[in-house]
């Protein structure tokens, strides 16, 4: 079974913290506004699920998908979706979404072979050498 935790905090804790939070508005709008910022709080974060996907098939903070590869995806996803127009010359486009790609079809490569009862070394070392990785290895994220 894949090991990642369904929710960044205890839910009830949540709601009562959300309530409270919700309660310490001022005015009605605000109260709105609180409490759907805080909707989908309490669930993982694309950075967590990429993260604990990493952790599980290649080992803990591997080097083959970095820290640097997650953010840039979070950040490539994050402004693709929620960016309005305004923000065109920051957002990830042609061949950065193409690496960004490669690197998360590795990383569910990965998690399969491990899921099949391989060991977390064995997978990286797979990865490794690879040719195709290789070539992704070597391509800018910026």
């Amino acid at each position: 079974d894949l090991p990642l935790p369904q929710d960044r905090y205890d839910r009830k804790t949540y709601k009562q913290f959300q309530s409270r939070a919700v309660e310490a508005m001022p005015d009605e709008e605000s109260k709105r506004l609180m409490k759907e910022h805080l909707r989908y709080a309490v669930g993982l974060t694309l950075n967590d699920r990429l993260t604990a996907l990493r952790d599980h098939a290649l080992g803990p903070g591997s080097s083959l998908v970095s820290n640097e590869v997650i953010r840039a995806t979070v950040r490539a996803r994050n402004e693709l979706t929620h960016s309005s127009t305004k923000s065109l010359d920051r957002q990830a486009r042609g061949s950065q979404l193409y690496v960004l790609a490669e690197y998360v079809d590795w990383l569910i490569r990965a998690t399969f072979l491990r899921e099949l009862g391989f060991a977390p070394e064995l997978v990286s070392s797979t990865l490794a050498d690879h040719r195709r990785f290789d070539w992704l290895r070597d391509r800018e994220l910026s």
